[in-house]
């Protein structure tokens, strides 16, 4: 049995982390396909849709007015969720300082109920009031970063912000082996790297094809590895 897992996906600079998040969930689905998978997205500007080929959804701001009424069922959950092999729960431009810690910890806790596995998506720029909610059940923080000399400087900062936790980070779209451990923050583990697959991530741009749907990829089987890696955690 595939034990229950939650990670959490973020970046200093636009590095993937979407892209990691919703393809992690993708495969993990396929992994488990008897066990509830759900990919959240807290950021200020929504792109999961275009990833999934999908016209806007409810946002999951729509989600917390629910909470605002005395329903606090799972049932609600389905009214904003946007089913593609996962449930999917859309950001929206808005500014997630306004929420309300309470609340969003309500939303939280009953997400965490209602999945085996949970993937988040989390912006930098996300409250801490809200990231720490977040954080204190996560079992793996992910910091997403591509190979090049500026968005290893920006992780490193990142991580360094919060010395008292524990990351990984994974390089994306790079040559492997490209980075040395070395270089890393004493609160920071190296997870591997992705390599470039143009074709692949073509599609997903552009035609709203996940990479992780596509039968043969270089990306795909490489995040497969990690997914697995971090299982056996």
């Amino acid at each position: 049995m595939v034990k229950e897992m939650q990670v959490l996906f973020s970046s200093a600079r636009s590095c993937g982390a979407t892209s990691v998040a919703i393809n992690f969930a993708l495969l993990q689905q396929q992994l488990t396909p008897d066990e509830r998978v759900g990919v959240i997205q807290c950021t200020q500007f929504p792109d999961l849709h275009f990833i999934l080929g999908q016209s806007q959804p409810h946002p999951v701001s729509k989600l917390l007015d629910f909470l605002n009424t005395d329903e606090k069922t799972p049932q609600i959950l389905s009214r904003v969720c946007q089913k593609y092999i996962v449930d999917t729960y859309h950001s929206a431009p808005n500014d997630w300082s306004d929420v309300e810690s309470s609340k969003f910890k309500i939303l939280w806790d009953l997400l965490c109920k209602n999945y085996d596995h949970l993937f988040i998506d989390l912006h930098a720029s996300f409250p801490k009031k809200l990231k720490k909610i977040i954080t204190q059940t996560v079992d793996h923080q992910v910091l997403i970063t591509t190979l090049d000399p500026a968005s290893l400087e920006a992780t490193n900062i990142l991580s360094q912000q919060s010395p008292e936790k524990a990351f990984w980070i994974l390089g994306n779209q790079g040559p492997k082996n490209a980075y040395s451990p070395k270089a890393l923050p004493a609160n920071a583990r190296w997870l591997g790297s992705l390599p470039w697959d143009e074709k692949p991530f073509w599609d997903q741009s552009f035609q709203g094809l996940p990479v992780a749907l596509h039968r043969k990829s270089k990306w795909k089987s490489a995040l497969q590895e990690i997914l697995i890696q971090l299982q056996s955690l």
